[in-house]
């Protein structure tokens, strides 16, 4: 495999986003780099979602702990009770595509539009701003399948996709999107947060000698660093929006919340394969984006090289 740590081309950082950049990419190529690294980032995240799931809503999963669990599951379930879900979590991969897209888009006007002598790079809130109004489309959209997922992966049973379809055929419309409050209430503020503070660690560690010049190492350490930021804000909320979409339709956001007041440790359940699957999974798909966009930079510069000797 190539060493895609090595000094690239100067690049200017105002075109350094989350997403892959605007400036010479065409939007399949956008949409490619964002798709391998949503792939490479699912075979790092979906265990650890699993494990996080079932410690959420089960009293006994949390009794056994992460990593009791997780050697649980090998015992009973093998490797592919530890992916239980991934089809679906692939089935949101356009989503994920869009956000990005939408987020690129939203930036490179803010930027634009709030450019001045004083700040060449347009206001600092820009990225979170964009993020906000990015996140809150793609979550609108993609809630069906997010509750698929989340009953997936939080059944200790056997429970399959044609499961979960034949539930929800059998439910009101309005059933689909069950959870959707607290999920906006999760993934608004994680991507606030998260791009934010992406953002300013990226622009800090671009300028540091130790990974001056290495895009690959510093959007894996922006990425985890601020992963870990925003995912320890917001695990009780995600607590909430597990447990809403794992019991029955009936539930009230008054009952578990009232399950979580008499049990206040409960807000933070499932806290720690969190912690390790957010920044772990954000720097897996953050480097794979910046990794392909490294190597499209590459196989440009190349072209152009073989087009100007000729």
């Amino acid at each position: 495999m190539a060493d895609v740590t090595a000094t690239p081309p100067p690049v200017d950082r105002r075109a350094s986003t989350p997403s892959p950049p605007t400036d010479g990419f065409t939007e399949a190529e956008k949409a490619a780099s964002v798709l391998i690294g949503y792939t490479m980032g699912a075979v790092v995240v979906l265990p650890f979602d699993r494990v996080k799931s079932l410690m959420q809503v089960d009293e006994v999963a949390r009794k056994h702990g992460a990593l009791g669990l997780a050697a649980r599951i090998l015992r009973t379930e093998g490797v592919r009770g530890l992916y239980r879900g991934g089809g679906v979590h692939m089935m949101i991969a356009p989503y994920t595509t869009f956000y990005y897209l939408l987020y690129d888009g939203i930036q490179a006007r803010g930027r634009a539009l709030t450019a001045s002598p004083a700040s060449p790079d347009g206001h600092h809130l820009v990225p979170l701003v964009a993020a906000i109004a990015a996140r809150s489309v793609e979550v609108s959209l993609r809630m069906p399948l997010e509750l698929v997922r989340t009953r997936m992966q939080a059944s200790a049973a056997q429970l399959s996709l044609a499961d979960c379809v034949a539930a929800l055929k059998a439910q009101p419309l309005w059933g689909w999107f069950r959870g959707l409050v607290p999920t906006l209430g999760r993934d608004v503020p994680f991507s606030a947060l998260y791009w934010w503070s992406y953002e300013a660690c990226t622009r800090r560690l671009s300028a540091a000698p130790a990974l001056k010049g290495s895009t690959l190492a510093t959007a894996f350490v922006s990425g985890a660093l601020s992963g870990i930021f925003a995912a320890l804000l917001v695990t009780p909320i995600d607590v909430l929006k597990t447990v809403r979409q794992h019991q029955p339709l009936g539930q009230s956001y008054a009952s578990i919340l009232g399950a979580i007041r008499a049990e206040p440790q409960r807000a933070f359940a499932g806290v720690l394969p969190r912690l390790v699957r957010i920044p772990a999974g954000m720097a897996a798909m953050m480097t794979g984006i910046e990794g392909t966009k490294w190597m499209l930079t590459q196989q440009r510069l190349s072209s152009a090289g073989v087009q100007s000797q000729s």
